[in-house]
């Protein structure tokens, strides 16, 4: 064991037995599709994963790496991919916080005082299921452009509801901020 002997490298005139038994003795499986995959904890990998661990297992096995080291690799992967994960729902979190923000300026730019029945109005819409059937204003509701960004925090998108909304209910349903406080000092 001092010498070292027990960990010579694999000779480069070696047989295909010697390099079998060579590998045996090292722990480096037979073949690249025979290293073992860690679960770890807190991620769970999918058939997305698939062609980075293949293309790991292939290098591992040519540069002789033992199970040990891809192991290692794969636990340092997925917590890459975890951190990656994290960092991202927090990107998307500030990002609908913000274009919350933008879109509630936006109404107040639009329709000033009646921008709280505007958005009532759009609210009745996005539910109405003859105006939007089978949950399809559930699905805007929670849909995202390429960038990742609520449809509904896009510039056009609320303008776009209220004329369907008004198309659909008529300028009656739109109660004015004025009418709004008329009608709650007469009840």
């Amino acid at each position: 064991i001092r010498s070292g002997a027990h960990k010579q490298p694999l000779a480069a005139d070696a047989t295909d037995a010697e390099k079998a038994e060579w590998r045996k003795s090292n722990n480096i499986p037979e073949a690249a599709d025979k290293y073992d995959i860690p679960k770890v904890a807190g991620h769970q990998w999918t058939e997305a994963d698939a062609p980075v661990l293949d293309a790991l297992k292939a290098k591992a096995h040519q540069s002789n790496w033992p199970q040990e080291v891809v192991s290692g690799i794969t636990e340092f992967y997925a917590d890459l991919l975890q951190k990656a994960e994290e960092q991202q729902a927090t990107e998307t979190q500030e990002n609908d916080r913000a274009g919350l923000e933008a879109r509630r300026d936006r109404r107040r730019e639009l329709w000033g005082a009646d921008a709280k029945s505007a958005f009532s109005l759009m609210d009745r819409a996005i539910k109405d299921e003859e105006l939007f059937p089978s949950e399809l204003g559930v699905a805007m509701s929670q849909a995202r452009l390429a960038d990742g960004t609520l449809l509904f925090n896009h510039p056009a998108f609320e303008p776009f509801l209220f004329q369907a909304a008004l198309g659909k209910y008529g300028e009656g349903a739109l109660v004015s901020g004025e009418q709004a406080s008329i009608a709650a000092s007469e009840a």
